[in-house]
């Protein structure tokens, strides 16, 4: 059950690629954007923020019917070797 974590997922990854765009391309509103400005560093790192969060949702769109269904094995059920050893 993973329903209750897309919501916020959702929303960490919208909200920061937003602002991102925001200060890329269209500046706040007391100042220009960074690519107006000069600020090649920025823009950067704000490029290299953008393409990571676009990975990151084709990976798991790509990932998710794979996985969908597939439980981990639990732990509760193991036994420490050191004591199939001893026995």
């Amino acid at each position: 059950p993973v329903w209750f974590l897309i919501l916020p997922a959702l929303f960490m990854l919208v909200m920061p690629m937003w602002a991102m765009l925001l200060q890329l391309f269209f500046g706040n509103g007391s100042g220009k954007s960074w690519l107006a400005s000069g600020h090649w560093l920025l823009v950067g790192v704000g490029i290299t923020t953008i393409a990571l969060e676009v990975w990151m949702l084709i990976e798991a769109l790509i990932m998710f019917p794979k996985v969908k269904g597939v439980l981990e094995h639990s732990s509760d059920n193991v036994v420490p070797q050191a004591a199939t050893e001893s026995s």
